[in-house]
């Protein structure tokens, strides 16, 4: 059997027919830290980083890609074990967040590379035709603005970011905001770096974490378990592969 054929079949297998004790990751759509588990691209930085650590703990696992909503509802009950997120207050009652970073993200708005546009405040938004990838949070306060703008018009949603990269340079939209990171990738993938310029405007960076769901079962000791993958992170940026993973996915330390 192929690798490809065999990644499909697995990929296609509900969470009851994995082993009942496979740690339960997901695996996100979000470029170039996750690609969700498609055959025909990377692995992803984050799960690269991931299948260097997780074996330290001595548990198997599992990567499964899930839509945003069953994503929350399997962390809630425990049937998702890791996810990776920012630490903010109202997740501290679902989840164990380690202490190590995984990476960083910044959010920032994206426009074409020949645009005017400069952004140094949230109203600068206000006569611009928004690009909006369904489910993202970025910042509390710009997602707020952002279902504010849906409920009077003038946002286009896609959920896909081709889509919005491809909206962006139609001129359907004039902005979207996105991650630093995950903006270059897709352009560089499309052949579009040249046409495209990331502003400066910080909407909200900062650090990401593996996280253990509070309710999973299989995992008896979470402080002990992110205390090792927290350690296996440092040493990896400490030893210089980090950095090596990092620029395969044209990112920077």
């Amino acid at each position: 059997m192929t690798r490809t054929l065999l990644m499909l079949l697995v990929a296609c297998m509900p969470f009851s027919a994995i082993s009942r004790e496979d740690v339960r990751v997901n695996e996100n759509d979000w470029p170039p830290y996750f690609f969700k588990g498609n055959v025909n691209e990377p692995e992803g930085l984050g799960k690269e980083l991931l299948q260097l650590c997780l074996p330290k703990t001595g548990h198997n696992y599992h990567f499964d890609h899930l839509p945003i909503k069953r994503m929350w509802q399997s962390i809630m009950s425990g049937e998702l074990d890791i996810n990776i997120f920012s630490r903010r207050p109202d997740r501290e009652t679902l989840l164990y967040f380690g202490k190590e970073p995984i990476f960083t993200a910044s959010y920032r708005p994206v426009v074409r590379a020949s645009s005017s546009i400069n952004i140094t405040d949230s109203q600068d938004f206000d006569e611009l035709m928004l690009g909006h990838l369904a489910g993202l949070k970025y910042s509390p306060e710009y997602l707020a603005y952002v279902e504010g703008r849906i409920e009077n018009g003038g946002v286009h949603i896609s959920y896909s970011n081709h889509s919005l990269m491809r909206m962006l340079l139609a001129g359907r939209i004039d902005v979207y905001v996105n991650t630093s990171d995950t903006v270059l990738w897709n352009a560089k993938r499309l052949g579009v770096r040249n046409n495209i310029k990331i502003l400066d405007f910080d909407i909200r960076s900062g650090d990401y974490f593996v996280t253990l769901s509070k309710k999973s079962p299989r995992i008896k000791d979470k402080p002990g378990f992110l205390r090792i993958v927290d350690a296996c992170l440092a040493e990896l940026k400490e030893n210089g592969k980090y950095a090596e993973i990092l620029n395969r996915y044209t990112m920077q330390p």
